[in-house]
């Protein structure tokens, strides 16, 4: 049945127990964009070749290293702090509870209302 996914760069999954279930029959370093919203998600698996990332209304509290990472989506989780990310061009991460943002010199927009930010640097 996941024969035909092994090459596959988007992966669009509406329920936890199909995350599990493609983490173990689909190459997951091949992935580039995951869209993973509205799952009460509290972790993430580690895909090195991720791009975009939607993973809204959640309970994560972390993220991965994401080191490709262009596209973030997170708002509404509990997430605490972000992951290093140098090529991320855009960030939605309004109500989370994140105090400081790392270094992100390409960052083009930035959306992060309803968090505990202090700072901007």
């Amino acid at each position: 049945m996941f024969k035909y996914y092994k090459d596959a760069r988007l992966l669009f999954l509406s329920d936890q127990t199909y995350l599990e279930q493609y983490k173990s029959r689909i190459p997951i370093n091949n992935i580039r964009e995951l869209y993973v919203g509205d799952q009460n998600l509290i972790s993430l698996p580690i895909i090195p070749t991720l791009e975009i990332l939607y993973c809204v209304n959640n309970q994560l509290i972390s993220l991965p290293v994401m080191p490709l990472l262009k596209v973030l989506y997170c708002e509404n989780n509990q997430l605490i702090s972000l992951p290093s990310m140098p090529l991320l061009k855009v960030l939605w991460c309004q109500k989370n509870h994140i105090v400081s943002l790392p270094n992100m010199p390409l960052l083009e927009r930035l959306y992060c209302r309803n968090n505990q930010l202090n700072s901007l640097t």
